[in-house]
């Protein structure tokens, strides 16, 4: 068959199959088979196991369980309320104090856990009760609070990086570092948004309590787990004391050791933890084998050489093929699930970014930015529906949805800052032991 003619056909089975609510691995599993035997004949599906060999035998992906499990420690132990409490305490006197702490907490949250889903699931129990007693405007707070979530997926240690480094072949240590200062700088931009908000328009956000100076410093102890795993993990790191894969154990062993330092480690919440760890790994490896074959259809097909050889017919500046491919990302992301856009977007535009001359560090950051952007868009945004969960009753989607469509605006300037200003990205990796 002509590969025009395949190709059309996978992309409608791909998407039939998405918006059928198939299983992820599944579609992309499916896809690949139909491509594949259109182009080779179906025959050839006999011969594709050194594919599946191929996407799980990779060292990077060991990191995976000792991630899941360190974050999945801390989030069952409760350690997530500390880091709200010290925020709190800290920030709570600005304008939309209980927001900007909210926000804070969840970037401090994001070192200590690799899922977006549990760092909203953290924030919107603990912040969603406190902003409704005291009158905070709803559509500002869900909206703070859907966005603030994803930052666990942009500041490391994230399964989204580990995904974007198996499938980019790119050094996952230099990955983690290259994404602290712009989900440092993300956080900030949707601060510096909601203490704008508040500043001119008071009535959104009643002020909050002050604290003494002595209860400020008493509470920063709710820091101390944040800045071990930070020392442990990243720390080890830098400094070349381990890779990436050796810290993710050790990673895992201190959230063990922190449990049982702050006397909260019991069995529901071990059970949990290896429950959700061994959920998310094979989740994981069920993904990566479809992605194989979808991979291997798009390469036989030469999709990269026909996408290359459109871009450079239309003779335009790197910056703009790249802005395209954000407008193109941000709008499949209304569509599509996060991994399902992970797992499509990267063995496409990768190569493409490469041959342009863009480093695929620096992209992975706007794939893995991308990727948040899709946890909070309607109408698949995975975030809106765990806000619309936990808020109260009489809490329409709507208010959720208007609320955070302007910190979808937030982040589109934070993708204008790294396109201008590629330091942002390269400066901390550049200066690691090797």
């Amino acid at each position: 068959m002509e590969p025009n003619v395949a190709i059309l056909i996978g992309f409608l089975v791909l998407m039939v199959s998405l918006m059928s609510g198939l299983p992820i691995f599944l579609a992309l599993t499916l896809t690949g088979f139909v491509g594949i035997g259109l182009l080779e004949g179906f025959g050839m599906l006999n011969n594709l196991g050194y594919l599946i060999w191929g996407a799980i035998f990779k060292w990077t992906l060991l990191a995976i369980p000792g991630f899941v499990f360190m974050g999945a420690m801390l989030f069952h132990h409760g350690f997530g309320r500390q880091l709200y409490d010290t925020c709190y305490k800290w920030l709570g006197r600005f304008p939309g104090g209980l927001l900007i702490s909210s926000t804070a907490m969840s970037a401090l949250f994001g070192f200590i856990s690799g899922s977006a889903m549990a760092g909203v699931a953290t924030i919107g129990s603990i912040a969603i009760p406190e902003v409704e007693k005291r009158g905070y405007d709803r559509k500002l707070s869900l909206g703070a609070f859907t966005i603030g979530g994803t930052l666990a997926a942009l500041i490391p240690p994230s399964v989204m990086m580990i995904l974007y480094a198996v499938l980019a072949e790119v050094s996952l240590g230099k990955l983690f570092f290259a994404s602290i200062l712009p989900g440092l700088l993300l956080s900030g931009l949707i601060i510096l948004y909601i203490f704008l908000r508040v500043l001119f328009n008071p009535a959104l956000a009643p002020p909050s309590p002050s604290f003494s100076w002595a209860e400020r410093f008493h509470s920063l102890i709710g820091l101390l787990p944040v800045i071990i795993v930070f020392l442990v993990v990243l720390g080890g790191i830098y400094i070349g004391v381990w890779s990436a894969i050796e810290a993710a154990s050790a990673g895992a062993l201190f959230s063990v050791v922190l449990c049982l330092a702050y006397r909260r480690l019991n069995w529901n919440g071990v059970k949990e933890s290896l429950y959700m760890t061994v959920r998310v790994c094979v989740m994981v490896y069920m993904i990566l084998i479809g992605a194989a074959f979808l991979n291997h259809f798009i390469y036989i097909a030469g999709i990269n050489d026909m996408l290359s050889n459109f871009i450079n017919s239309l003779d335009i500046s790197k910056t703009l093929v790249m802005v395209c491919i954000l407008l193109i990302m941000t709008a499949l992301g209304c569509v599509l699930d996060v991994i399902a856009l992970m797992m499509l977007s990267i063995p496409v535009f990768a190569p493409l970014m490469a041959d342009l001359g863009f480093d695929l560090v620096w992209f992975g950051i706007i794939v893995i930015s991308s990727v948040e952007l899709a946890l909070i868009t309607p109408p698949v945004g995975v975030n809106l529906y765990i806000i619309k969960d936990l808020a109260p009753p009489d809490t329409k989607m709507s208010d959720i949805i208007w609320g955070v469509l302007p910190y979808i605006l937030v982040v589109w300037v934070f993708f204008a800052l790294l396109l201008f200003f590629p330091e942002i990205v390269y400066w901390l990796p550049s200066t690691m032991k090797h």
